[in-house]
């Protein structure tokens, strides 16, 4: 999809704003006790911001792999973003999996607020890199 300049920084906008209110999402299940579904929704969020990377440089991804992908190579590989956010990024979807389609899996109290800790070091770190880099014409 091309956007002009003025619909690309609203759509980036947009999808920050979503990645951290499904983040709030995320805590409020947490503090409910609903673990999978907080981990379901960190995943969302961490997922939205990493969108909203991709919009701001111009590059589509249609489907949660493609998106995984596309920040491993024009993010992590480039080393313009530390690693740990692309391994913290792939455990997170696969909790998100196990959490959503596995029989009898439940994420743990202690396990879960450790991933919403580093999921918030995922969004700010994310959306300060937004802030900053400027992509290559």
């Amino acid at each position: 999809m091309t956007l002009d300049e003025e619909s690309r920084k609203s759509l980036v906008l947009y999808r920050l704003e979503r990645a951290r209110s499904t983040y709030e999402d995320a805590v409020v299940n947490f503090r409910n006790g609903s673990y999978n579904s907080a981990i379901n929704r960190l995943y969302y969020s961490i997922y939205y911001c990493v969108i909203a990377l991709l919009i701001k440089n111009g590059i589509e991804a249609k489907t949660h792999d493609g998106v995984r992908r596309m920040f491993s190579l024009h993010f992590i590989y480039p080393k313009l973003i530390d690693n740990k956010y692309n391994i913290f990024y792939n455990q997170v979807f696969q909790g998100r999996v196990q959490g959503d389609y596995d029989d009898f899996f439940y994420f743990d109290e202690e396990t879960t607020g450790i991933l919403l800790e580093k999921g918030k070091e995922f969004i700010l770190t994310i959306t300060e890199f937004i802030e900053k880099f400027e992509p290559k014409p």
